[in-house]
């Protein structure tokens, strides 16, 4: 699903590959669901560029109240398997 050589951009306006799985990984040790809502979605051709907000909220594994939430962007090539 994810293209081999993805790029994230910190808060900081910095771009890196190497912190995306330690960022979701971050987001996932709590043991809570992860909230996504489409912001918006752009087709163009066989490609998207899909915003999103997410959030976490509830008592973590830990049972500490943990709450955030972040502004994402994701491109995606559109693969409608006729390839």
């Amino acid at each position: 699903m994810y293209d081999p050589k993805p790029v994230f951009i910190t808060s900081d306006g910095r771009t890196t590959t190497t912190e995306i799985a330690a960022r979701l990984e971050c987001d996932l040790k709590y043991g809570l669901p992860l909230k996504a809502s489409a912001r918006h979605v752009y087709v163009a051709g066989d490609f998207a560029l899909i915003g999103l907000d997410r959030s976490i909220d509830g008592n973590g594994l830990s049972r500490k109240h943990v709450e955030g939430s972040a502004r994402a962007s994701y491109a995606a090539r559109i693969d409608d398997g006729s390839t």
